[in-house]
């Protein structure tokens, strides 16, 4: 017998083999792991402090992406999720031997860590990783930007900053990412009143988005003409100078930091070198960014700071500077998106939310934090941040008052995530091939490499559509999601909502939670009825 287990690579299985996939375990193994990893990932802040890897008392370990267990750019916990799920199954049907085709070396070493006895044999290795090539680079054109923007603000060669005014409260925003034609972001809606103001960053860590320094200058006057302060006027040479000192010391600092780590007796070195390698850069970028954000505190008048991302590092270094030099300001914290008990960025360990304003050893966090739902309460109270309550309204899901929905329409939509686009079609392209009655809106990620939309086969029944998210959703009786917020959204005005569980990949979506999840059935040869191993259907 041959046993055929995929991750990532569409439905298992081949003509004479036997797919062993197991979603439904899977997914338990994620919950059951997730608090001893996240102890384990917190047990890393050592390594930093044993590397004086600290500025004013504050271990950058927790500002980074690491800490913040950033799934959808690692694939650390996945891949240990896997892995112990393969160690289940090599134990339940005793193989002879494994054959790993097309695995990476970082998952190659791990499962080679677990196979035993039992060889592993190598078919179609990936070639060279060039991340980190790309990502030194990255960093190069970050800070040469920055330089550049700040050395022409220097000459006066562009306005000066706009004055701040008194205000009840600043919302922190990312322009124009997360704004709209009229420079108002939508996460928070009408919580914005007319007494407060928006406070944005356009340079970021030039990950959330990036700009060029034309660009920056053209965004910067849009900003100020629709009201908005710009945190990157307080940026100083000297920050610059501070991002090249700790972007290099933290690359050379992290050498070796990585070596001989393990979870589970699970090899995970290579997995954690790769995210050593992601938080060098992205915590060098706040150290140049970290003084302008300093100087627009000192200089705030507001006696509220409301701002989203508090629980990665962008938000917990503005959790830390209102703490530790901003004590006059409340920071709150305010949920920007669907939460879930398999979404680790939500998640801490008890010693890292214990040791109350001990930044060396304690994660820096809101002094209240508003959630969006009860469920999302729990997960918050949980996983230790205080003063947790609920708001009012989801304001960033209020354009779905204004839906109206028609179930009887033999019309269905495909929201696929950043991701995933093409191994969603890749599970779902039977199915739409069989139910040739139906029509589908393919409706792409606009932040993906939608490659894949030009390789498709011609379906007759499957169209790919720009069409807004509100516009489809009154259009259709079903959407089909794996962790697209849109699914939570459709849900919650009466459409059906299926889950395409992706082979080997934790899905995070909320609406799994849910009590009514029920796995989908569908008709095979248009007689037998069986359960589908892929999808969910809720609602």
């Amino acid at each position: 017998e041959t046993f055929v287990y995929t991750i990532g690579g569409g439905i298992p299985g081949s003509s004479g083999s036997i797919s062993v996939n197991d979603p439904i375990r899977l997914h338990e193994i994620a919950i059951e792991e997730r608090d001893a990893y996240s102890r384990w990932i917190y047990s890393f802040n050592q390594t930093f402090l044993n590397r004086r890897l600290v500025f004013e008392e504050l271990s950058l370990f927790l500002l980074s992406d690491c800490s913040c267990k950033r799934t959808e750019i690692f694939e650390t916990y996945a891949a240990i999720c896997n892995l112990l799920l393969i160690c289940e199954i090599i134990k339940e049907k005793t193989p002879d031997r494994i054959v790993a085709v097309s695995c990476d070396g970082k998952f190659l070493r791990s499962l080679h860590s677990v196979a035993g006895q039992v060889p592993v044999i190598v078919v179609s290795k990936r070639g060279i990783d060039l991340k980190r090539v790309k990502r030194f680079l990255s960093d190069l054109r970050f800070v040469s930007e920055i330089t550049a923007i700040t050395f022409l603000k220097a000459l006066a060669l562009v306005q000066a900053p706009k004055r701040l005014r008194e205000v009840k409260r600043q919302y922190f925003t990312i322009y124009p990412k997360m704004c709209d034609s009229h420079g108002k972001d939508n996460k928070y809606g009408s919580l914005v009143g007319a007494d407060d103001e928006y406070a944005a960053t356009i340079i970021s860590d030039g990950y959330h988005q990036h700009v060029s320094i034309l660009e920056y200058f053209r965004l910067r006057r849009k900003a100020f003409n629709a009201g908005i302060v710009v945190i990157d006027e307080y940026l100083s040479l000297r920050d610059c100078i501070k991002c090249v000192y700790w972007l290099s010391r933290l690359r050379i600092s992290l050498i070796g930091a990585s070596a001989a780590t393990s979870f589970r007796n699970i090899d995970t070195s290579l997995w954690i070198k790769e995210e050593f390698s992601q938080s060098a850069s992205r915590l060098g970028r706040f150290m140049g960014i970290m003084g302008s954000f300093e100087r627009f505190f000192d200089d705030s008048e507001t006696s509220e700071f409301v701002y989203y991302l508090h629980e990665y590092s962008i938000g917990r270094m503005m959790s830390w500077l209102l703490g530790r030099h901003s004590r006059t300001i409340k920071a709150i914290g305010f949920q920007h998106g669907p939460a879930a008990w398999r979404k680790l960025v939500y998640f801490t360990c008890p010693e890292e939310v214990s040791g109350k304003n001990n930044y060396r050893t304690t994660i820096p966090m809101p002094k209240e934090v508003l959630a969006e739902d009860n469920r999302s309460m729990d997960i918050y109270r949980y996983a230790g941040y205080q003063n947790v309550s609920v708001m009012k309204s989801i304001y960033r899901l209020a354009y779905l008052e204004d839906i109206k929905i028609e179930n009887d329409k033999l019309y269905s939509l495909i929201v696929p995530g950043l991701n995933d686009g093409a191994i969603m079609l890749n599970v779902l392209v039977g199915l739409i091939k069989k139910d040739y009655m139906r029509k589908y809106f393919l409706k792409p990620h606009p932040l993906a490499n939608n490659y894949y939309i030009n390789e498709l086969e011609l379906i007759q029944n499957l169209v790919v559509t720009t069409d807004p998210i509100d516009t489809l959703l009154s259009t259709v009786s079903e959407v089909f999601v794996t962790y697209s917020s849109v699914g939570v959204e459709a849900r919650r005005i009466g459409i059906t909502v299926k889950i395409v569980d992706i082979p080997g990949r934790i899905n995070q979506s909320p609406l799994l939670d849910e009590v009514n999840a029920t796995r989908d059935t569908y008709r095979e040869n248009g007689s037998k009825t069986i359960e589908s191993k892929y999808l969910w259907s809720i609602g």
